[in-house]
């Protein structure tokens, strides 16, 4: 049996991708997961520790991926009225769509409030593409990636490359935009002073951006 997870990192900040990260192993592997404490929420190890867990999952994973959602999607998505949530279903759904007749069961770290409002956005999008999938086969639970470590790996694998294409960016244009988050002064200091310069990567249509246009209009009048 081949069990899959996903999981994202990137959701609210101002700088960069939203990635979500998706593993599946087999069965047998699953214990490999278990007996190693490094695996674990993403939240909870340092960079380093991430590198090696990473290093790990690669080596025992039957899939192994992540996908970028750029931050001009995400604001053309935005401007669409379309939510975020229903963003990162899309993107699940096409994974799903590929590996479905490989994968037994997908596990997801649900965004929503209410976890199964987004296996049925998922299993809405699959239906409308005329997918037959079973709804027990697509799991969305809240801190899945504490309680699963197959979505423990996943979050492992979208935070690893999301900080690799955040110091990517740092390196490329010699500055620091922090963690790339709202609440990292590093980054909001970037925002002040490099924006031309970072624009690409930077989410327009967050209320962070907007709020530091207004307040750069305001001191002109």
């Amino acid at each position: 049996m081949l069990i899959a997870g996903f999981d994202e990192a990137g959701r609210g900040a101002i700088f960069g991708p939203l990635v979500i990260g998706f593993v599946a192993f087999y069965e047998s592997d699953l214990d490999y997961l278990e007996s190693n404490s490094i695996i674990r929420d993403s939240k909870t190890l340092s960079p380093r520790s991430r590198e090696i867990a990473n290093s790990m999952i690669i080596s025992r994973a039957s899939i192994y991926d992540f996908v970028e959602i750029s931050p001009s999607t995400i604001d053309n998505a935005i401007k669409r009225r379309y939510s975020l949530n229903q963003l990162e279903a899309d993107f699940i759904a096409n994974y799903i769509l590929r590996f479905n007749q490989f994968v037994d069961k997908f596990i997801i770290d649900s965004p929503d409030t209410e976890e199964r409002s987004f296996s049925r956005r998922i299993l809405n999008i699959l239906n409308k593409l005329d997918v037959k999938i079973s709804e027990d086969k697509i799991i969305a639970k809240h801190f899945a990636d504490r309680d699963f470590k197959v979505v423990s790996a996943a979050s492992i694998v979208a935070k690893v490359n999301r900080d690799f294409i955040i110091e990517s960016i740092k390196s490329r244009y010699k500055v620091d935009i922090g963690s790339g988050y709202p609440s990292d002064p590093k980054a909001i200091e970037a925002l002040k002073s490099k924006k031309d310069l970072l624009k690409r990567f930077i989410r327009k249509e967050w209320y962070t951006y907007k709020r530091i246009e207004d307040e750069k209009q305001k001191k002109l009048f």
